[in-house]
Protein backbone atom coordinates (compact mmCIF):
# COMPACT_ATOMS: atom_id res chain seq x y z
CA UNK A 1 0.00 0.00 0.00
CA UNK A 2 1.23 3.48 -0.80
CA UNK A 3 0.56 6.26 1.66
CA UNK A 4 -1.21 8.99 0.86
CA UNK A 5 0.77 12.08 1.01
CA UNK A 6 -2.35 14.30 1.72
CA UNK A 7 -1.32 14.68 5.38
CA UNK A 8 1.86 15.77 4.29
CA UNK A 9 1.64 18.24 1.45
CA UNK A 10 -2.38 19.56 2.94
CA UNK A 11 -0.38 20.59 6.34
CA UNK A 12 3.09 20.09 6.77
CA UNK A 13 4.81 21.65 3.92
CA UNK A 14 3.94 24.89 5.60
CA UNK A 15 0.80 26.43 4.46
CA UNK A 16 -1.62 23.80 3.38
CA UNK A 17 -3.82 23.06 0.73
CA UNK A 18 -2.58 26.41 -0.94
CA UNK A 19 0.68 24.65 -1.71
CA UNK A 20 -0.47 21.43 -2.05
CA UNK A 21 -2.78 22.42 -5.13
CA UNK A 22 -0.28 25.51 -5.94
CA UNK A 23 -2.88 27.77 -4.97
CA UNK A 24 -3.25 31.04 -3.06
CA UNK A 25 -5.92 32.32 -1.06
CA UNK A 26 -4.91 35.46 -2.38
CA UNK A 27 -4.46 37.12 -6.20
CA UNK A 28 -1.11 35.81 -6.68
CA UNK A 29 1.35 36.67 -9.43
CA UNK A 30 0.39 34.92 -12.66
CA UNK A 31 2.70 31.74 -13.43
CA UNK A 32 3.85 31.41 -17.23
CA UNK A 33 1.25 30.15 -19.48
CA UNK A 34 3.80 27.28 -20.29
CA UNK A 35 3.51 23.15 -20.57
CA UNK A 36 6.62 21.41 -19.77
CA UNK A 37 5.26 18.20 -21.57
CA UNK A 38 4.88 20.22 -25.02
CA UNK A 39 7.75 22.99 -24.39
CA UNK A 40 10.25 21.17 -22.41
CA UNK A 41 9.98 23.95 -19.66
CA UNK A 42 10.79 22.76 -16.10
CA UNK A 43 9.84 24.87 -13.36
CA UNK A 44 12.26 23.34 -10.97
CA UNK A 45 15.24 24.64 -12.77
CA UNK A 46 13.87 27.81 -14.44
CA UNK A 47 14.61 31.28 -13.13
CA UNK A 48 12.10 32.34 -10.38
CA UNK A 49 9.82 35.48 -11.94
CA UNK A 50 11.07 39.08 -10.45
CA UNK A 51 8.98 42.05 -9.81
CA UNK A 52 9.61 45.42 -10.01
CA UNK A 53 7.63 45.91 -6.65
CA UNK A 54 8.88 43.74 -3.80
CA UNK A 55 5.49 43.94 -2.12
CA UNK A 56 3.83 41.81 -4.71
CA UNK A 57 5.91 38.87 -3.12
CA UNK A 58 5.42 39.91 0.27
CA UNK A 59 1.78 39.40 -0.24
CA UNK A 60 1.99 35.99 -1.67
CA UNK A 61 2.60 32.39 0.02
CA UNK A 62 5.01 32.18 2.24
CA UNK A 63 6.52 29.16 4.37
CA UNK A 64 9.19 29.89 6.42
CA UNK A 65 11.09 32.06 7.44
CA UNK A 66 15.01 32.90 9.85
CA UNK A 67 17.24 35.28 11.01
CA UNK A 68 20.40 35.63 9.62
CA UNK A 69 23.76 36.92 10.78
CA UNK A 70 22.78 40.16 8.71
CA UNK A 71 19.23 40.27 9.12
CA UNK A 72 16.50 37.67 7.97
CA UNK A 73 15.10 35.38 4.64
CA UNK A 74 11.93 34.23 4.19
CA UNK A 75 11.26 31.25 1.30
CA UNK A 76 7.74 30.28 -0.67
CA UNK A 77 5.66 29.70 -3.40
CA UNK A 78 7.38 29.32 -6.88
CA UNK A 79 10.77 29.74 -5.20
CA UNK A 80 10.44 33.25 -3.65
CA UNK A 81 13.02 34.20 -1.63
CA UNK A 82 12.81 37.59 0.05
CA UNK A 83 16.23 38.75 2.10
CA UNK A 84 16.18 41.81 4.75
CA UNK A 85 18.83 43.66 6.75
CA UNK A 86 16.39 45.80 9.12
CA UNK A 87 13.16 43.31 9.28
CA UNK A 88 11.85 46.11 7.86
CA UNK A 89 12.39 46.82 3.81
CA UNK A 90 12.08 43.30 1.69
CA UNK A 91 14.55 42.33 -1.43
CA UNK A 92 13.10 40.22 -3.53
CA UNK A 93 16.08 37.78 -4.77
CA UNK A 94 17.02 35.87 -8.33
CA UNK A 95 16.99 31.82 -7.45
CA UNK A 96 17.42 29.53 -9.83
CA UNK A 97 13.50 27.66 -9.52
CA UNK A 98 9.98 28.12 -9.11
CA UNK A 99 9.94 24.82 -6.96
CA UNK A 100 7.50 25.44 -4.09
CA UNK A 101 10.42 26.35 -0.78
CA UNK A 102 9.09 24.39 1.67
CA UNK A 103 11.85 25.23 4.62
CA UNK A 104 15.24 27.60 4.91
CA UNK A 105 18.30 27.19 7.31
CA UNK A 106 21.19 29.28 8.47
CA UNK A 107 25.04 28.74 9.12
CA UNK A 108 26.60 31.80 9.75
CA UNK A 109 26.62 33.08 6.22
CA UNK A 110 25.92 30.01 4.68
CA UNK A 111 21.81 29.40 4.23
CA UNK A 112 19.80 26.26 2.33
CA UNK A 113 16.37 26.05 1.10
CA UNK A 114 14.31 23.14 0.80
CA UNK A 115 11.28 21.98 -1.13
CA UNK A 116 8.98 20.26 -4.09
CA UNK A 117 10.75 18.21 -6.97
CA UNK A 118 13.33 17.77 -4.00
CA UNK A 119 15.31 20.95 -4.80
CA UNK A 120 18.08 22.08 -2.38
CA UNK A 121 19.33 25.91 -2.91
CA UNK A 122 22.51 27.29 -1.50
CA UNK A 123 23.87 30.82 -0.47
CA UNK A 124 27.19 31.84 0.75
CA UNK A 125 26.87 35.26 1.20
CA UNK A 126 24.05 35.60 4.05
CA UNK A 127 21.29 35.01 1.21
CA UNK A 128 21.95 37.51 -1.42
CA UNK A 129 23.05 35.02 -4.29
CA UNK A 130 21.83 31.26 -4.33
CA UNK A 131 22.69 28.44 -6.67
CA UNK A 132 20.81 24.86 -7.16
CA UNK A 133 22.89 22.02 -5.57
CA UNK A 134 20.38 19.37 -6.26
CA UNK A 135 17.00 18.72 -8.22
CA UNK A 136 14.69 15.67 -8.77
CA UNK A 137 12.07 16.40 -10.97
CA UNK A 138 10.60 12.79 -10.30
CA UNK A 139 10.74 13.11 -7.05
CA UNK A 140 7.23 11.20 -4.83
CA UNK A 141 7.24 14.18 -2.60
CA UNK A 142 8.94 17.51 -0.95
CA UNK A 143 11.71 18.05 1.16
CA UNK A 144 10.91 19.66 3.93
CA UNK A 145 13.49 20.16 6.43
CA UNK A 146 17.28 20.56 6.07
CA UNK A 147 20.17 20.65 8.96
CA UNK A 148 23.88 21.04 8.84
CA UNK A 149 25.80 19.75 11.83
CA UNK A 150 29.46 21.86 10.40
CA UNK A 151 29.88 23.31 6.94
CA UNK A 152 29.88 20.44 5.43
CA UNK A 153 28.03 17.38 6.95
CA UNK A 154 24.25 18.04 6.43
CA UNK A 155 20.81 16.23 6.01
CA UNK A 156 17.76 17.12 4.65
CA UNK A 157 14.38 14.79 5.05
CA UNK A 158 11.07 14.83 3.24
CA UNK A 159 7.88 12.73 1.82
CA UNK A 160 7.94 8.95 2.52
CA UNK A 161 11.20 8.41 5.22
CA UNK A 162 13.57 10.39 2.11
CA UNK A 163 16.78 11.32 4.05
CA UNK A 164 19.36 13.11 1.71
CA UNK A 165 23.20 13.41 3.08
CA UNK A 166 26.08 15.85 2.54
CA UNK A 167 29.49 15.25 3.31
CA UNK A 168 31.10 18.50 1.07
CA UNK A 169 28.79 21.19 1.97
CA UNK A 170 26.24 20.71 -0.30
CA UNK A 171 27.94 20.24 -3.54
CA UNK A 172 26.89 16.66 -3.78
CA UNK A 173 23.92 15.09 -1.68
CA UNK A 174 23.69 11.55 -1.27
CA UNK A 175 20.09 9.41 -2.30
CA UNK A 176 18.44 8.08 0.48
CA UNK A 177 15.85 6.61 2.91
CA UNK A 178 15.75 6.92 6.97
CA UNK A 179 15.43 3.00 7.16
CA UNK A 180 18.75 2.50 5.68
CA UNK A 181 20.27 4.62 9.07
CA UNK A 182 17.90 2.81 11.19
CA UNK A 183 18.22 -0.75 12.95
CA UNK A 184 14.57 -0.94 14.07
CA UNK A 185 12.21 0.26 11.27
CA UNK A 186 10.38 -2.63 11.53
CA UNK A 187 8.90 -1.98 15.03
CA UNK A 188 4.84 -1.59 14.81
CA UNK A 189 2.93 0.76 17.03
CA UNK A 190 0.25 -0.64 18.63
CA UNK A 191 -2.23 -1.46 15.84
CA UNK A 192 -5.69 -0.72 18.55
CA UNK A 193 -4.15 2.64 19.25
CA UNK A 194 -5.72 5.76 17.76
CA UNK A 195 -5.66 9.94 17.11
CA UNK A 196 -8.04 11.90 17.83
CA UNK A 197 -9.04 11.72 14.12
CA UNK A 198 -9.34 7.89 14.55
CA UNK A 199 -6.66 6.96 12.16
CA UNK A 200 -4.47 4.29 13.61
CA UNK A 201 -1.18 3.90 13.00
CA UNK A 202 -1.78 0.75 10.78
CA UNK A 203 -3.44 3.18 8.36
CA UNK A 204 -0.42 4.56 7.65
CA UNK A 205 1.35 1.46 6.91
CA UNK A 206 4.65 1.59 8.68
CA UNK A 207 5.76 -1.68 7.55
CA UNK A 208 5.85 -1.28 4.29
CA UNK A 209 6.63 2.92 3.63
CA UNK A 210 8.84 4.59 6.05
CA UNK A 211 6.54 7.97 7.64
CA UNK A 212 7.15 11.59 5.75
CA UNK A 213 9.58 12.98 8.01
CA UNK A 214 8.65 17.01 8.30
CA UNK A 215 11.71 18.32 10.98
CA UNK A 216 14.94 17.49 11.86
CA UNK A 217 16.40 19.42 14.81
CA UNK A 218 19.67 19.33 16.91
CA UNK A 219 20.88 19.93 20.58
CA UNK A 220 24.33 19.10 22.50
CA UNK A 221 22.77 15.27 23.04
CA UNK A 222 22.08 14.31 19.33
CA UNK A 223 19.55 15.14 16.31
CA UNK A 224 15.99 14.34 16.15
CA UNK A 225 12.91 13.81 13.41
CA UNK A 226 9.60 14.01 14.00
CA UNK A 227 6.95 13.26 11.54
CA UNK A 228 3.73 11.41 10.57
CA UNK A 229 1.87 9.33 12.88
CA UNK A 230 3.41 10.18 16.12
CA UNK A 231 6.86 8.93 14.29
CA UNK A 232 10.28 10.33 16.17
CA UNK A 233 13.83 9.05 15.22
CA UNK A 234 16.69 9.85 17.36
CA UNK A 235 20.83 9.81 16.57
CA UNK A 236 23.66 10.41 19.02
CA UNK A 237 26.33 10.03 16.45
CA UNK A 238 25.60 12.98 14.05
CA UNK A 239 23.31 11.52 12.34
CA UNK A 240 25.07 7.89 10.97
CA UNK A 241 22.35 5.91 12.63
CA UNK A 242 18.68 6.69 13.76
CA UNK A 243 16.51 4.58 16.49
CA UNK A 244 12.73 4.50 16.08
CA UNK A 245 10.58 6.06 18.63
CA UNK A 246 6.99 6.64 19.22
CA UNK A 247 5.84 9.83 20.74
CA UNK A 248 2.77 9.88 23.10
CA UNK A 249 0.86 11.71 19.67
CA UNK A 250 -0.45 9.27 17.39
CA UNK A 251 -0.99 12.21 14.87
CA UNK A 252 1.27 14.02 12.80
CA UNK A 253 3.99 16.25 14.18
CA UNK A 254 4.97 19.26 11.55
CA UNK A 255 8.11 20.51 13.17
CA UNK A 256 10.24 21.05 16.37
CA UNK A 257 12.64 23.49 17.71
CA UNK A 258 15.00 22.93 20.30
CA UNK A 259 14.67 25.88 23.15
CA UNK A 260 17.75 28.08 24.66
CA UNK A 261 17.80 24.77 27.54
CA UNK A 262 18.65 22.20 25.07
CA UNK A 263 14.90 20.69 25.37
CA UNK A 264 12.51 20.08 22.02
CA UNK A 265 9.52 20.95 21.54
CA UNK A 266 7.34 19.11 18.73
CA UNK A 267 4.15 20.20 17.25
CA UNK A 268 1.73 19.40 15.35
CA UNK A 269 -2.07 18.77 14.45
CA UNK A 270 -5.23 20.04 16.66
CA UNK A 271 -2.89 22.24 18.75
CA UNK A 272 -1.06 19.08 19.76
CA UNK A 273 2.27 19.98 21.59
CA UNK A 274 4.72 18.11 23.54
CA UNK A 275 8.26 18.67 25.22
CA UNK A 276 11.33 16.69 25.82
CA UNK A 277 14.17 16.84 27.84
CA UNK A 278 15.57 13.70 27.37
CA UNK A 279 16.17 13.33 23.40
CA UNK A 280 12.57 11.67 22.98
CA UNK A 281 13.03 9.29 26.20
CA UNK A 282 10.05 11.20 28.14
CA UNK A 283 8.01 13.43 27.05
CA UNK A 284 5.20 16.77 28.61
CA UNK A 285 1.68 17.58 26.95
CA UNK A 286 1.79 20.93 26.88
CA UNK A 287 -1.46 22.64 26.80
CA UNK A 288 -2.89 24.95 24.19
CA UNK A 289 -6.25 25.49 24.23
CA UNK A 290 -6.82 25.29 20.79
CA UNK A 291 -7.03 22.66 17.92
CA UNK A 292 -5.29 24.54 14.97
CA UNK A 293 -2.67 22.92 12.76
CA UNK A 294 0.49 24.26 14.12
CA UNK A 295 3.17 24.52 11.64
CA UNK A 296 6.20 26.92 12.44
CA UNK A 297 8.18 27.88 15.79
CA UNK A 298 11.04 30.01 16.54
CA UNK A 299 12.78 29.33 20.44
CA UNK A 300 12.88 32.64 22.36
CA UNK A 301 15.45 33.66 24.83
CA UNK A 302 14.86 32.56 28.59
CA UNK A 303 13.48 28.80 27.23
CA UNK A 304 10.53 30.48 26.14
CA UNK A 305 9.37 29.97 22.84
CA UNK A 306 6.24 31.26 20.04
CA UNK A 307 4.30 28.40 17.79
CA UNK A 308 2.27 29.50 14.75
CA UNK A 309 -0.53 27.44 12.93
CA UNK A 310 -3.76 27.81 10.82
CA UNK A 311 -6.49 30.23 12.07
CA UNK A 312 -4.10 32.84 12.91
CA UNK A 313 -2.73 30.56 15.70
CA UNK A 314 -0.22 32.57 17.78
CA UNK A 315 0.89 30.51 20.58
CA UNK A 316 3.31 31.83 23.50
CA UNK A 317 5.29 29.56 25.95
CA UNK A 318 6.84 30.25 29.31
CA UNK A 319 10.13 28.48 30.66
CA UNK A 320 8.00 28.10 34.05
CA UNK A 321 4.88 26.55 32.73
CA UNK A 322 3.28 23.64 30.34
CA UNK A 323 0.11 25.91 29.64
CA UNK A 324 0.75 27.64 26.49
CA UNK A 325 -1.33 31.19 25.95
CA UNK A 326 -2.97 31.43 22.91
CA UNK A 327 -3.61 34.95 20.67
CA UNK A 328 -4.88 35.40 17.07
CA UNK A 329 -2.84 36.82 14.51
CA UNK A 330 -5.77 38.91 12.72
CA UNK A 331 -6.68 37.70 8.75
CA UNK A 332 -3.13 35.76 9.56
CA UNK A 333 -4.61 32.65 7.78
CA UNK A 334 -2.69 29.79 7.97
CA UNK A 335 0.76 30.82 9.53
CA UNK A 336 4.16 28.44 8.56
CA UNK A 337 6.90 30.76 10.41
CA UNK A 338 7.45 33.16 12.95
CA UNK A 339 10.58 35.26 13.84
CA UNK A 340 11.55 37.81 16.92
CA UNK A 341 12.10 40.86 15.45
CA UNK A 342 12.15 43.43 18.61
CA UNK A 343 11.24 42.36 22.61
CA UNK A 344 7.37 42.26 22.06
CA UNK A 345 7.06 41.73 18.38
CA UNK A 346 7.18 39.38 15.25
CA UNK A 347 7.32 39.08 11.73
CA UNK A 348 4.87 36.08 10.82
CA UNK A 349 4.59 34.44 7.82
CA UNK A 350 1.90 32.38 5.82
CA UNK A 351 -0.60 32.20 2.89
CA UNK A 352 -1.25 35.82 3.47
CA UNK A 353 2.15 36.58 3.11
CA UNK A 354 4.06 38.42 5.30
CA UNK A 355 2.98 41.04 8.41
CA UNK A 356 3.77 42.01 11.75
CA UNK A 357 2.27 40.89 15.17
CA UNK A 358 2.46 41.96 18.56
CA UNK A 359 0.86 39.62 21.25
CA UNK A 360 -0.84 41.71 23.77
Amino acid sequence: MTKALVPLTVLAVGIGLFVSLGLSAQDAPAAPAVQAASTGYDPATADSELFSDSTTVQKSLLTDIIATDTGAVAVGERGHILKSSNLKEWVQLPVPTRSVLTNVYARGPKLWAVGHEEIILASTDGGSSWKRQHVNIEAFGPLLDIIFVDDNKGFAVGAEGKFLSTSDGGETWQDGNIGDRTSNMNVHMDEEAADEDGLASDDIGFDETPPHLNAIVQNSTGMFIVGESGSAFRSTDQGESWTRLTTPYNGPLFGAIVLSDESILAYGLNGNVYLTKDLGANWIKQETGSEATLLGAVAVSGGRAVIVGSRGAFLTKSPDSNILKLFTVDEGGVLGGVLQSGDVDFIVVGENGLSTFSPK
